[in-house]
């Protein structure tokens, strides 16, 4: 990062656009700085981490393999710095500005072709507070950005793609997926564009390169299934798969759009107006990869959105940017636009959503969040905001880290929470914690979500099956409903049985192929039991 500020000299010699182009680099160097900040559900992924580095293995309770992450390369990338570091904080911090900042200078001076377009991209971004706030955070955010813009780096730097130059894409597009697999969406385009567009590579080299590049994913999908004993991280069954009707979710989806644009109009407003400008300068190479933006933006309404105001966006919005500078000079003088505008846009873009920011601020906090959509830094940035920690250190004092330090010196296990993160990290190993929210275990991950009209996305409740706090405090199974008793018993084999065996691989394949799911009584769990626990308690 240091490196890349260091740059910024030279362009401040570069008049007017390059010394603009630098003081938005600064700026968004010092915001990364004293906004930097981490939420609760990094600490979910941190506990994990904690337990990598002390030889537990990557599962968020000791003796589960439950995958209760959703970022495998941010989990990788953090247990070998935290190894080296023995704590997660400032490692989480580091790390997130780093990637961030590298992402977006990228962006400015490697894929920008013209100073212009990379000063209206950086306005963009620094003005948004959705993506300032999700460059750090402590989630994968960070990686999702570093990723795409070294992808997109050499994705505009041919026209024709020969066999090592398709590898690499292939391997960015690989390690994206490992970092979250749904960024699929965003990049598969723009990657098969590329495979068309072929420096005249054979068949079967072609294949070569992108079995090769796709290493990465493959390998990982491979120990996910043969270490967890399913295709897909936990979080995704507990999140997605939970009989609530796909009208809900669209309904949530739209909430989700309606307030990430109240808060912050600038991510979809940049991602629009960008989106717009994109088609206009008529370039199948930005084009074809912008289809994958659409996919994304349909795909947020079909999962409901987010939990999170903003966070979402914030992959469109930087790919979006991404392909606006890859666009020449030359070609926007071929549809009559010159480059100067796009600034002028920009700056009328700024105008239009602070006056929706003056809107919003008589409700900005979270005193009106529909479905549960917060701005969940709000929540969280008191307590983990770098500069304060650095000076007030206020995360020793949070009520959730106390309240987690209370689990250990406790020592009773299993305990029920539902806000797993800060409380899990502390809580430490050889506590138990059991997610209503599904997130970390298994069983209820499976079991529907308890029908609740006004449920929020991601923080779905299920019901805890009688017997299952004591099942697991003793080790012997006695949940009471004997048809979840069964299960619980084959997706034991799975999650706690030796790798290697015949009998759990049998499991494997019969729980994938949904064999039990005529054990658990959905009708049952969905409507007929109500939530158990005040969601206000945690």
């Amino acid at each position: 990062m240091i490196a890349w500020i260091a740059k910024t000299k030279d362009l401040i010699k570069d008049r007017p656009w390059g010394s603009a182009l630098a003081v938005l680099l600064l700026g968004y160097a010092g915001a990364l700085l004293f906004d930097a900040w981490l939420c609760d559900d990094a600490y979910i992924t941190f506990r994990v981490v904690d337990n990598v580095i002390h030889g537990f293995g990557p599962v968020y309770n000791i003796g589960e393999r439950v995958q209760a992450y959703t970022n495998p390369l941010m989990m990788m990338v953090m247990s070998a710095l935290s190894f080296v570091t023995r704590e997660v904080y400032f490692t989480a911090l580091v790390l997130s500005i780093a990637a961030s900042f590298s992402a977006v200078a990228i962006l400015a001076l490697k894929v920008a072709r013209t100073r212009v377009a990379a000063v209206a991209a950086l306005a963009v971004l620094v003005f948004s507070t959705s993506f300032v706030s999700y460059s750090t955070s402590g989630l994968e955010n960070c990686l999702i950005f570093l990723l795409a813009a070294l992808f997109f780096w050499v994705y505009v730097s041919s026209e024709r793609y020969s066999a090592p130059t398709l590898f690499i894409l292939t391997g960015l597009f690989a390690l994206s997926l490992v970092n979250r697999m749904d960024t699929a969406l965003l990049l598969a385009p723009a990657l098969g564009l590329a495979y068309l567009r072929n420096d005249d590579v054979s068949w079967p080299r072609l294949f070569g390169s992108f079995i090769a590049g796709l290493t990465p994913f493959l390998a990982w999908e491979a120990f996910s299934v043969v270490y967890y004993g399913f295709p897909f991280p936990n979080t995704a069954y507990a999140k997605l798969f939970t009989g609530i009707p796909a009208t809900e979710y669209i309904i949530r989806g739209l909430t989700y759009y309606k307030m990430s644009f109240f808060q912050d109009s600038m991510v979809l407003a940049g991602i629009f107006a960008g989106g717009a400008a994109i088609l206009w300068a008529r370039r199948a190479k930005t084009l074809v990869p912008l289809v994958g933006v659409a996919l994304y933006l349909a795909y947020i309404v079909n999962i409901g959105g987010d939990f999170m105001r903003g966070r979402m966006f914030t992959a469109p919005l930087f790919v979006t940017m991404l392909l606006l500078v890859a666009i020449t000079s030359e070609e926007w003088a071929a549809r009559h636009v010159r480059t100067e505008s796009l600034v002028l846009g920009t700056l009328v873009l700024l105008l239009a959503t602070n006056l929706t920011g003056l809107f919003y601020e008589g409700m900005s906090w979270n005193s009106y969040n529909p479905y549960g959509v917060l701005d969940d830094k709000r929540i969280y940035y008191q307590d983990t905001n770098l500069p304060l920690n650095l000076k007030l250190h206020p995360l020793e004092r949070s009520q959730r880290v106390l309240a987690g330090l209370e689990y250990k010196e406790s020592g009773m296990s299993p305990v029920v929470d539902a806000t797993i993160g800060l409380r899990g990290y502390y809580a430490g190993p050889e506590i138990h914690v059991v997610d209503p929210l599904a997130l970390a275990d298994g069983l209820l991950a499976r079991l529907p979500a308890i029908n609740n009209p006004t449920w929020r996305v991601g923080h779905v409740w299920r019901y805890i099956p009688d017997g299952y706090l004591d099942t697991i405090r003793t080790g012997r199974n006695v949940i009471a409903d004997p048809g979840v008793a069964e299960y619980y018993d084959k997706l034991t084999i799975v999650i706690k049985g030796p790798l290697w065996s015949s009998e759990r691989w049998r499991e494997i394949v019969a729980i994938n192929r949904g064999d039990y799911d005529y054990l658990i009584d959905r009708g049952h769990y969905r409507f007929e039991v109500e939530e158990q626990y005040d969601p206000d308690s945690f």
